[in-house]
């Protein structure tokens, strides 16, 4: 690998300035969203084309490749981030690290969050750059404060399991597993929900993000959900309707990985817990226009 691809990315290591949050309190949630850089008609139909022939089983990986690398040329920020794994891995073209490094360079030029998290990857693991942890630490945290999922995710993690038992910091677990979920993607809503389970023992707003990574195509989610009615876990009743309707949503998604379901927590209102009720969660059944307080009733009010 040639020099020419590492000396912009050495000075993007040595030009940005990054603090590390001191303490979750100090953590303000931003949406990812805000932070996206646009991107063209012409450049998403190429993406979207590229994504359509990737699902196929049997496709043509190097045509793949190139509409990403189309795409790319024309700043879309998902296609350059699928461009550069498919240059760490081989996927369409041959293995490249300066590949890489330049694709991922232009994801931060471009201010994608995405950007900053692959970058702190590749120096966690050495690839085509000098083995790194502090800069990787530095660089996930960066992406975290623009509202990265996956980094939130990764810092969740560890502060809530990876650390040992004495330095776990929960309140920064919570924290960051909340801010991911409020990105509304599928892996974040499973993750806030295990937090939810495990580190906090919420068990409505926890069944309720499960529910919501149902809704996002998440087979596993739905066995969860399916496993904690059929046996009455976490003191929720057993529930022999809620256990049908999950394990048959399991298969569907597993038949059709596409699956969504907008509306499933108005379509398939979970049950209240027990003990904690619906929790900070408003009762499913309260229709959002009904100025009563309680769950429709059949029957006749006198």
């Amino acid at each position: 690998m040639g020099s020419k691809a590492l000396i912009p990315l050495t000075i993007i290591l040595l030009g940005l300035s990054l603090a590390l949050p001191a303490s979750a309190f100090e953590f303000e949630c931003k949406l990812e969203k805000t932070s996206l850089p646009p991107v063209s008609a012409e450049a998403d139909a190429l993406f979207l084309q590229a994504r359509k022939l990737e699902k196929q089983r049997y496709h043509d990986k190097e045509q793949v490749t190139a509409l990403y690398e189309h795409a790319a040329k024309l700043d879309h920020w998902k296609a350059l981030h699928n461009l550069a794994r498919r240059y760490r891995l081989g996927l369409g073209s041959y293995r490249s690290a300066a590949k890489t490094l330049e694709t991922t360079q232009r994801l931060i030029e471009l201010g994608a969050p995405i950007g900053y998290y692959d970058l702190a990857v590749i120096l966690e693991r050495g690839y085509g750059v000098k083995h790194d942890i502090e800069g990787a630490w530095l660089y996930l945290h960066k992406a975290a404060k623009l509202g990265e999922p996956n980094s939130l995710i990764r810092l969740g993690n560890h502060y809530g399991y990876n650390l040992p038992k004495e330095q776990q910091q929960d309140d920064k677990a919570g924290a960051y597993f909340k801010c991911a979920a409020q990105q509304h993607t599928t892996e974040a809503y499973y993750y806030y929900a295990q937090w939810l389970k495990i580190g906090e023992q919420r068990y409505p707003e926890s069944m309720h993000y499960y529910q919501l990574a149902v809704g996002n195509g998440m087979a596993k989610a739905a066995i969860v959900l399916a496993t904690v009615f059929s046996v009455g876990q976490y003191k929720y009743l057993i529930d022999q309707e809620q256990t049908l309707i999950y394990e048959d949503l399991s298969t569907k998604i597993r038949a059709n990985p596409e699956l969504r379901i907008p509306d499933i927590t108005t379509r398939y209102p979970l049950p209240p817990h027990p003990v904690q009720g619906y929790g900070s969660l408003p009762d499913p059944r309260v229709k959002p226009d009904s100025n009563s307080e309680k769950p429709d009733s059949d029957t006749a009010k006198e």
